[in-house]
């Protein structure tokens, strides 16, 4: 998994909190997105989940699924977490100020429709002691 070659450009969103344009390269981009759809298909963890009538859902609403897990449940965990500490690396060196940190969680999103897709703050109880903020097209939070 790759940074991008071309000039990131970081920007303070907010307290520990950054937006990082140009953050992975497009092979590492693709990577993630197939990562997330394989484990979104675990049938125990993934996005989905029967209902009585055995229809397969999204596991939220009708148009979010969602896996917040320990890192360590995830095939390729060092994978994610390298490439995690590889960008908070990368915002702090650009001179943002973001504390480091050790993820111990992942947190994944499913949108079947762009309901829920702009700019939020996911509060969920689940979703551990930290913050996570999402963006469009963001596969990944860590």
């Amino acid at each position: 998994l790759s940074l991008s070659s071309q000039q990131m450009e970081v920007q303070r969103l907010g307290r520990g909190s950054v937006f990082i344009k140009h953050g992975v390269d497009v092979a590492t981009e693709q990577w993630l997105a197939e990562f997330a759809m394989r484990v979104g298909r675990d049938p125990q963890r993934g996005f989905w989940k029967s209902t009585a009538e055995e229809d397969r859902v999204l596991n939220v609403t009708p148009t979010r699924g969602r896996m917040y897990l320990p890192l360590h449940v995830y095939p390729d965990c060092e994978r994610v977490r390298e490439l995690c500490l590889r960008l908070v690396a990368a915002a702090q060196e650009s001179g943002v100020e973001v504390p480091s940190m050790a993820p111990t969680h992942l947190l994944l999103v499913c949108y079947a429709g762009t309901e829920g897709m702009d700019w939020h703050k996911d509060s969920d109880r689940n979703d551990g002691q930290r913050v996570v903020r999402s963006a469009r097209a963001c596969p990944l939070a860590c």
